[in-house]
């Protein structure tokens, strides 16, 4: 598209904002000189699109009592560069590195319309995410998973979005303010006129690397080279290892398959506070790609000392975890996007060697909210509270078993009703605390799963509550 092509378009939006909504059009702002274009484009660090800077130069961006673009508030083209250093740095730290790279967030966005919320914003993604192509621009949210490719290139959005406009195509959230306009179904039509659009894409979790024979067989310590210092962490992630220390300013890393074998990379900081600090941020970055750390090399940690840092998967917080008798091994339960599915792994502590013990895909697509893992006093299997269902899973392999389920006649017995009580263990491990419509019951862990109940204690029913909250 030439440079008169896309004013034509910008005459037609002023002509028709002045037309339909003369007060909206006077909270434009003036476009932004080429100083502050510079600096945008300075941030961007890439060369923008001829299109999205004249965008700018047109309007720099509008007051933000104004939602234009589908309800979100228009940048300025200083707006835009603070956005974008922003997330680049939360990006830098790591906060992200869970999720496959340039899906949650990308060095190569640059949001130009957000909901000041972090759930939604427009941006222009020179990266090309999903396969797509650079330049293109989609919706996607720092807190929220939903991502959708809206156009092949910012030209092919403005073009769209000058249709919208001189259609009227608009929504007014609250009739009482008039200046919030978000798109009406036309409006998203208008999108779909072009093939292939919009797309809908899903942000994918980093599959972390099933443990390898060098994660568990032996100590891959005992060879390391004589140059990585006994302070240096390990981490490892199936057969690749990664080493680092600070000395000073300088942060030393090491990497490889081979223990023997590890190349070597130093950087240097300012001072100390800032070499601990970028080792700190390796280390998250490390953690959240899959990789876990146990004990230092010397292997002989202070009391208070972690003796295993990982990250859990799935993006997914460490909320459902067991630490089996013996200390030895983690059992954790993470759940997909939007709880559709969910997973149980074990990890080793020592070497941080995880495997998945079963996965939970329903058949009807509904969803499955993980809300309790414990191992039982052997170690033997784990227990699972999936919804209203309880199941065992032996740790040795083998069907999973599904004990208890309110829902299913063929299953009758205890409510394992989540949003009342979680099911909890004795010291021992060896009876388990249930609730049920009638009240509280304990019963004992058996080879089968659970046997009947040793102590009840009825409930007082009044009115419509039925249960009562075990602390």
């Amino acid at each position: 598209m030439t440079p008169d092509e896309i004013d034509r378009l910008f005459v037609r939006i002023d002509t028709a904002l002045k037309r339909n909504h003369p007060q909206l059009h006077k909270k434009l702002r003036r476009g932004a000189g080429l100083a502050k274009l510079q600096k945008l484009k300075k941030a961007a660090g890439v060369d923008l699109p001829p299109a999205f800077l004249a965008f700018f130069a047109w309007h720099d961006g509008a007051s933000s009592e104004v939602s234009l673009l589908d309800g979100l508030i228009w940048q300025s083209a200083e707006g835009c560069a603070q956005l974008k250093s922003m997330m680049d740095g939360i990006l830098d730290d790591g906060h992200y590195a869970s999720w496959t790279e340039h899906e949650w967030w990308s060095t190569g966005w640059i949001p130009f319309a957000d909901d000041q919320s972090g759930y939604r914003s427009l941006v222009l993604d020179m990266h090309g995410s999903f396969g797509g192509e650079p330049g293109q621009v989609l919706v996607a949210g720092a807190k929220d998973p939903y991502r959708a490719i809206l156009a092949p290139s910012f030209a092919a959005w403005l073009e769209t979005f000058t249709e919208i406009v001189e259609g009227d195509f608009f929504e007014v959230d609250d009739p009482e303010d008039p200046l919030r306009l978000s798109f009406s179904a036309r409006a998203e039509k208008q999108f779909a006129r072009r093939r292939g659009y919009p797309r809908v894409c899903e942000p994918r979790p980093v599959e972390f690397i099933e443990a390898g024979a060098d994660s568990s067989d032996g100590d891959p310590r005992a060879t390391w080279p004589a140059e990585v210092p006994a302070s240096a962490r390990w981490l490892i992630a199936g057969d690749k290892h990664w080493l680092i220390d600070v000395d000073g300013k300088q942060v030393s890393s090491w990497s490889g398959k081979s223990p023997a074998k590890l190349t070597r990379k130093d950087s240097k900081a300012k001072n100390p506070d800032e070499a601990k600090q970028e080792l700190d941020k390796q280390l998250r970055k490390k953690l959240s790609a899959g990789f876990a750390y146990g004990l230092a090399r010397d292997a002989s940690p202070a009391r208070g000392e972690p003796v295993c840092v990982l990250d859990v998967g799935d993006g997914c917080n460490a909320e459902f975890i067991d630490l089996s008798p013996d200390g030895r091994t983690l059992a954790v339960g993470t759940m997909f996007r939007d709880a559709y599915g969910a997973r149980i792994s074990l990890i080793d502590v020592a070497s941080g060697a995880r495997r998945e013990l079963h996965r939970f895909e329903p058949r009807d697509r509904s969803q499955t909210f993980v809300h309790r893992v414990a191992f039982d006093g052997d170690g033997a299997r784990v227990f699972v509270q999936l919804n209203t269902a309880l199941w065992q899973l032996p740790i040795a392999g083998g069907e999973p078993e599904r004990l208890v389920d309110s829902q299913d006649p063929k299953r009758p017995g205890e409510l394992f009703n989540p949003f009342v009580s979680k099911f909890c263990l004795d010291a021992g491990r060896e009876r388990m605390l249930v609730l049920d419509k009638s009240g509280i019951q304990v019963r004992p862990l058996t080879a089968k799963g659970l046997g009947k109940a040793i102590l009840k204690i009825p409930a007082k029913h009044g009115g419509k509550r039925e249960y009562r909250e075990v602390a």
